[in-house]
Parts: structure tokens; sequence; C-alpha cells
């Protein structure tokens, strides 16, 4: 969730704290409405904080699962796709770096411009022209930043990088209230040779938090579950996920465990 988007004071010597221009956003509906694709979210789910696109697979998960059949296949099958496509290319003989390269970047632009097109459209492909369009990020460009802070290359200053830490700020307290301080939270964290640490967040919206506590719960549950070999204990956690059920609950009667698992 984004529950604050500050703008920097430009001058150091300002005494006014910088300004949250979320609330600004939050006095005009009609913007509000356009800060994700169609068809995800309601007014009411954007309630005091903008939750990021997956969460609606928490809130509609049927919705989620009848798009997805209607595109033919899931988000993961389409992402198989674009990466087979990009390795078969770039393990063509003779094919020079520069064009590696840009074999990538527009690999890269479709799979970004395909994102989130199966949960509002039913589709699976990337929009007209994607793959022309240089794409501004990548996992590659935050591993980079992530290796450059931590190596010191750029002196006497932390980088501001969102990754997935431990929950626990330089102070030693939860930088996620809602969750305990050995939880996995993937938040802004200033990263440089002194280490990995999220900044403190502010509390969640009611609703948002309990949400949050409650997919925590399972998935931590699920993962005791899994590596005690218990599916049973897997499946009665995966009835309380807001995205499973009775019926995705199910489905770990028809795995293989090892001997003598329950």
């Amino acid at each position: 969730w984004l529950n604050a988007l500050h703008e920097e004071n430009r001058d150091p010597e300002d005494p006014f704290p910088p300004v949250d221009r979320l609330r600004d956003l939050y006095r005009d509906p009609d913007r509000l409405r356009r800060v994700h694709r169609d068809g995800l979210f309601s007014l009411e789910d954007l309630a005091g904080a903008l939750p990021s696109e997956y969460v609606f697979h928490h809130l509609a998960p049927r919705l989620a699962f009848r798009r997805a059949r209607a595109a033919g296949k899931t988000r993961g099958a389409a992402i198989l796709e674009f990466e087979s496509r990009l390795f078969t290319g770039l393990a063509a003989a003779g094919m020079s770096a520069g064009a590696k390269a840009a074999a990538y970047r527009e690999a890269l632009g479709a799979r970004e411009s395909s994102y989130f097109r199966i949960e509002t459209r039913g589709e699976s492909g990337p929009t007209e022209g994607a793959a022309q369009r240089e794409s501004a990020s990548g996992y590659d460009r935050i591993g980079l930043a992530v290796i450059a802070a931590r190596s010191g290359l750029v002196p006497g200053k932390d980088a501001v990088i969102v990754v997935n830490t431990r929950n626990r700020t330089a102070e030693g307290g939860p930088a996620v209230p809602e969750l305990p301080s050995d939880a996995v939270v993937e938040v802004s964290t200033r990263v440089g040779t002194a280490g990995t640490f999220p900044i403190p967040q502010p509390p969640l919206p009611a609703a948002a938090g309990a949400l949050l506590r409650r997919v925590y719960a399972v998935e931590r549950e699920i993962v005791e579950a899994a590596l005690s070999g218990n599916a049973r204990r897997a499946g009665e956690a995966l009835r309380d996920h807001p995205a499973g059920g009775p019926r995705a609950a199910r489905v770990f009667s028809r795995l293989r465990l090892p001997r003598g698992s329950g």
C-alpha cells in the first residue's frame, strides 16, 4: 500500500515538513480512479491508502479467476512465454552484444506492457507498440543498485531502494508496525555499507492492516506446513487465505508427500 507521497523540500533550511501529495489526490475522486487500470479497484478499496495491484487477488479472487480463464492462461504462463522467446533469441549464433541488449530491452518492454492485462481485461498479450519502447525499470537495475550501495561505490550516501528485507529498522523495531520484526517485507529501504535497513512506515488503515496480518499469518503457517510435510496443516491454512477457501485447500489432497507426513 502507498499511504504517503511526500514532495521533498528543495530548500534544506525550510522549517516546514514535506508536502503529502497523496492528500491532494484523495480530494479528486476522478484522478483517484485513474491511479490503477480500469476494472481493478473501487473507491471503497482505495480508502485511506492505495493498494498495489496484487491486492486485487485478495479482494476479488473469483473475478481474477474468471478473467484468467477468459485470457486462456495465467500470468505465470504468459511470463514463461516471454522468457522462452527471449532466451531462444539470445542463443542464436552470431548475435552481437548490442543486439542482445536490444532484445532484452524489447522483451522487458513487452513484459511490462502486459502487466495486469489478464486481471483487468482478460488478455495476456502486450499493448501495441510495446516492443519498440525501452523499459525504464528492471530487476537487473535494482540488483545492480543494491550491489553499488552495499559496496560503497557512492561514498557517503545511502541509496533508498524498494527491496525485500527483514522487518527491522536500524533502531531495532519493526518497519511495518502490523508485522513482527522477523517478517520479510518489501518496503523503501536505506542500503549502504553499514547494512540494509527498512524505513519506518506509518500504520495502515484498519481494513488494510487486518488484511495484511491475515495473509501473513496464513503464509507463515503454509511455510511451516511445507517444512514439516504436513498437507493437512497447509490445507487448513489455505482455507483462511482471502484468495483460498475450501476448493483451494483440496489441492493438497492431490499432492505426493514424503512418507509419514500428515
